[in-house]
């Protein structure tokens, strides 16, 4: 599931259940804010590409200063 742009009320707006193993990628709000899929069964989130790389990007610029 990716490339999304939703405007939604649930605190997991994107949830699945029983569905192995999903792929989550640049699903966002209307303002920009990063939606991650939600493992309903488990209720945790999934890791994904983009935020793993931010989470990098961080790290690489907090290390130089």
């Amino acid at each position: 599931m990716q490339n999304n742009v939703l405007e939604i009320a649930p605190s997991n707006p994107i949830q699945d259940f029983r569905c192995g193993t999903v792929k989550y990628f640049n699903n966002k709000t209307p303002a920009g804010a990063l939606i991650q899929g939600v493992n309903g069964l488990a209720n945790t989130k999934y890791g994904e590409l983009e935020t793993d790389a931010e989470d990098a990007f961080v790290v690489a610029f907090l290390t130089k200063h």
